[in-house]
């Protein structure tokens, strides 16, 4: 039977005023940074997803 073991991994970032900045080095576990939400929020998607 094939194994149905899962890994996460995520690319390290750290945001600084707003502006993410990536390591690019692969980390393995779940980012607590919400880069999705922060990329929205820069360019004004954010709004339109509320209204």
């Amino acid at each position: 039977m094939a194994s149905t073991a899962v890994n996460f991994y995520f690319l390290d970032c750290k945001v600084k005023d707003g502006i993410p900045k990536f390591s690019y080095q692969l980390k393995e576990g779940w980012s607590s940074v919400q880069i999705g939400k922060t990329l929205f929020k820069n360019e004004g998607l954010y709004d339109l997803s509320i209204s």
